[in-house]
């Protein structure tokens, strides 16, 4: 996936916020609002939980780091910025 955006992908040792902090954050989100609080049945549900809380996460859910707008609104005040 990484290479069909143009990225180089990094292995970084788990657990080291301090090389790779915004990862490590959203892995914390991710089990805080959403692992954490519901008991699975199956493996198919936990996956259709989590590509649901990754939707809303990135849609929807307001990001401090980004003047309380969700990625999404944030990279179209950027685009519009940029036109």
């Amino acid at each position: 996936m990484c290479g069909d955006y143009g990225l180089s992908q990094e292995s970084v040792t788990p657990y080291t916020p301090e090389r790779n902090g915004m990862i490590e954050r959203s892995f914390r989100s991710l089990k805080e609002e959403c692992v954490w609080l519901k008991e699975f049945r199956s493996f198919e549900e936990a996956q259709r939980e989590i590509g649901r809380w990754i939707h809303w996460y990135n849609g929807d859910r307001p990001h401090q780091s980004l003047e309380y707008l969700s990625p999404k609104q944030y990279r179209l005040e950027q685009a519009a910025l940029m036109a």
